[in-house]
């Protein structure tokens, strides 16, 4: 019996537990495909809202603003390089609709967003509180570190600081 993608996934050997957190009720991998494109739902968001403010209204209706394609979407024009060379990651960014859409399919994804801020909803444009986690080290002996992120892979790597 052959084993399923997840259960590969389960079974990398890491040192240690496997890192991962809670993404739209589900469980993501730190460094997996899934874990960059959770990473770009903000970006998106932000898109559908830069889309929004160019928005008029009618007395009865938002009016669909012209040159949606001009618009920067984040996801495409900074991660360019990563969506060319990674099929995997531009295959679940297509996947989630997060790019290559057409205009009307972003018009309605932003008048939904629009809808759920004016409802109450969460702002989804601000980055996932459990990817992004700040805590105070308890530990004075804690050593400063720097994260160091290359823009085009994702990749983020640690660094120590030298002491002053």
């Amino acid at each position: 019996m052959s084993k399923t993608k997840n259960q590969k996934e389960r079974k990398r050997k890491v040192d240690g537990p496997q890192p991962r957190y809670k993404h739209n009720s589900n469980s993501v991998y730190f460094g997996s495909a899934k874990d960059f494109v959770a990473r770009m739902d903000s970006r998106f968001y932000r898109f559908l809202g830069d889309i929004f403010s160019y928005a008029s209204w009618d007395g009865k209706n938002w009016i669909k603003p012209s040159g949606i394609s001009n618009l920067r979407n984040y996801i495409e024009e900074d991660f360019k390089n990563v969506i060319e060379s990674n099929l995997e990651i531009r295959d679940e960014l297509i996947n989630q609709k997060l790019i290559f859409q057409s205009e009307d399919y972003y018009w309605n994804k932003a008048l939904e967003y629009q809808k759920h801020l004016g409802n109450g909803g969460e702002d989804l444009a601000q980055p996932n509180p459990n990817i992004h986690k700040t805590e105070w080290i308890e530990d004075p002996d804690a050593k400063s570190i720097k994260v160091l992120i290359n823009n085009e892979t994702g990749e983020a790597f640690q660094v120590p600081v030298e002491g002053k």
